[in-house]
């Protein structure tokens, strides 16, 4: 586990250091081994991790797509990264969810113990963190390839963090 999380910390510094796509593909796998490796229990964290560092690359070259200040080839390549990522931060996000929903069976039950109030804490924490970046790459998805599917799953994504009942997707009030 410790190895792993250290591992998974230079992962992150590696992808988001690297400038080439060739380079940056090669970290890609070498992280999706390691977290195939991982225990699920520990892997969710992990995976956010090395998840946000190949989003905030796609996230920078989304913007500069608005802008009009990048090349098609660097679309081509946040596009190609943001649909790899947004399903699997979906994943983690409903995973983690249902692991929610069990700790707070526990806690309405009064047998609530310091170490379930931490782990509903941090299970809370992690599904936020998944709804959130979720919710970016389908907003992004959707300025890129201008797709209203991928608009709709980013106001549900978004619904999640601001507390909309049953994934339904944000709305002006909920706002």
């Amino acid at each position: 586990g410790p190895v792993a999380e250290r591992l998974a910390r230079l992962y992150v510094k590696l992808l988001e250091a690297a400038k080439d796509s060739a380079i940056r593909q090669q970290w890609e796998q070498k992280a999706d081994a390691l977290l195939r490796e991982v225990p699920e229990a520990e892997g969710f964290e992990l995976r956010i991790s090395l998840s946000r560092a190949l989003y905030v690359r796609a996230e920078d070259i989304a913007e500069r797509h608005r802008l009009r200040l990048a090349s098609e080839e660097e679309v081509t390549e946040a596009e190609r990264v943001l649909r790899q990522l947004e399903p699997q931060l979906r994943d983690i996000a409903v995973k983690v969810h249902r692991r929610v929903d069990g700790l707070e069976r526990i806690e309405k039950q009064g047998n609530a113990t310091d170490e379930i109030n931490r782990q509903l804490a941090d299970a809370r924490r992690i599904r936020s963190l998944a709804f959130y970046y979720s919710g970016w790459c389908s907003y992004y998805l959707a300025l890129i390839a201008r797709s209203e599917p991928a608009a709709i799953e980013a106001f549900k994504s978004f619904g999640w963090l601001l507390n909309s009942p049953n994934g339904r997707p944000a709305t002006l009030d909920r706002i």
